[in-house]
């Protein structure tokens, strides 16, 4: 092991599936030296040796994807990674695309699937492609098309069973039919039981959780248009309240999986009002539950 995996470990205090990948990244930088000029197809069959998951770079240069569910922390491990491969590798060059609030080093990558995306990384002529999503997939007419290079897949029942994440309660009413009903009367009924369930988590100790970050802020909800999906970050998430139904599975995926991973310690209480985010989902209840 590169001793520059522990040490940028140790100081960035890696979880366990962040420190895997860096590990698989410093493997990978053995069997598939990153170079210019570097014979792709001989790297990827390097690659492929150990990591049969990978059956094509989908670029005309290495690029691997770390498939890691929201929350985790992908911006943490690519930090990590631009360090081990300055720190063990020399590099000084890397390529970061913030094209809005967000950071993307090759963050979100589904997005960079797209033919012209694909050809504007491919003329830059990269040594290698770190890609870094938590849904490895590209939606299309015919249904998902999974991505063929992902390298580490840690998906979001994995980070709920090791305690990263909330766990999920999907709530419905009992004998609830949508039929017949508006949608604005729906989104009425969600809105109404959704402050209800705020309401019932609320002692003493949840009150002060529900401050969004400051103690002196009085605000406790939250109206977005689109925001759950990339970079909102907020601890103390209990409540969603989904007002117009996503059909994608990606937006689906990943508004749920932006309050699944906010714990407000960092880590399950073992206090069950706390350790669960609550999903208002009457008219899409089925589709919800896993």
């Amino acid at each position: 092991m590169n001793r520059h995996v522990n040490a940028i470990a140790g100081r960035l205090s890696l979880r366990p599936p962040q420190r895997r990948s860096l590990e698989i990244l410093d493997r990978i930088t053995e069997i598939a030296p990153p170079k210019k000029g570097a014979d792709v197809q001989a790297a990827l069959e390097a690659v492929r040796s150990e990591f049969p998951a990978v059956t094509d770079f989908e670029r005309e240069f290495p690029s691997v994807c770390f498939a890691l569910a929201t929350g985790v922390g992908k911006t943490r491990l690519m930090g990590a990674f631009i360090s081990y491969l300055h720190l063990a590798h020399g590099f000084s060059n890397f390529f970061v695309l913030a094209p809005n609030l967000t950071i993307y080093i090759m963050d979100e990558s589904h997005r960079y699937r797209a033919s012209a995306g694909v050809r504007a990384i491919n003329e830059l002529k990269p040594i290698l492609g770190l890609e870094l999503t938590a849904t490895p997939f590209v939606e299309t007419s015919k249904g998902p098309v999974p991505f063929k290079n992902v390298i580490y897949d840690y998906p979001l029942g994995k980070a709920m069973m090791d305690g990263f994440a909330k766990e999920p309660a999907v709530v419905t009413r009992k004998n609830f039919n949508p039929a017949g009903m508006a949608p604005e009367e729906i989104e009425r009924l969600k809105l109404e039981d959704g402050v209800r369930l705020h309401e019932s988590v609320k002692d003493e100790m949840v009150e002060r959780l529900l401050k969004v970050e400051r103690s002196d802020e009085p605000t406790e909800i939250v109206i977005h248009v689109n925001m759950l999906k990339k970079g909102w970050d907020v601890t103390n998430l209990y409540t969603i309240v989904p007002l117009r139904a996503a059909h994608a599975r990606i937006l689906i995926e990943q508004s749920i999986g932006r309050g699944l991973w906010r714990l407000p310690y960092g880590r399950r209480t073992g206090i069950h009002a706390v350790d669960r985010l609550n999903i208002v989902a009457h008219d899409r209840f089925q589709e919800m539950v896993p």
